[in-house]
């Protein structure tokens, strides 16, 4: 269920757009806003912080994460697609995936385990009995 669906690897001009009128003071505002934080660094330290990720690619990270769709994603989905209520399954499997690799027996030096790496507490207030039960942790 993998593929491309759009690619975006090309720059594209970023446009912002504000009411047509009279007053031009937002549209003034915001080109000082732009310039001023593009002049003192701010815009590209954003810029780094939230998009600079974007030329890292891993692919033993990538390989892992395949064999893992391919091999655990099969016994474990029917689980995320039981519990995902609100949102998509694919939504909390990725979840998931963020936070155990899909191993229901995952734990963490701070304390967190299983699946959905859950404290003590969260699980107390949920009523869970075993944080590693992949179950009772999606």
């Amino acid at each position: 269920e993998l593929a491309v669906a759009l690619d975006i690897t090309d720059e594209q001009p970023v446009t912002w757009f504000s009411a047509r009128d009279d007053d031009n003071s937002l549209s003034a505002a915001m080109l000082d806003f732009f310039n001023n934080i593009n002049e003192d660094g701010t815009l590209a330290r954003l810029e780094e912080k939230y998009l600079g990720h974007g030329n890292d690619f891993d692919y033993v990270d990538t390989r892992t994460f395949l064999r893992a769709v391919e091999n655990i994603l099969p016994e474990v989905q029917p689980l995320f697609e039981k519990y995902a209520r609100e949102i998509d399954w694919r939504l909390l499997a990725a979840i998931a995936w963020q936070e155990s690799h899909w191993d229901p027996q995952a734990t963490s030096p701070t304390g967190v385990r299983g699946m959905m790496m859950l404290t003590r507490n969260t699980a107390q207030s949920l009523g869970l009995t075993d944080r590693t039960d992949a179950a009772q942790s999606i």
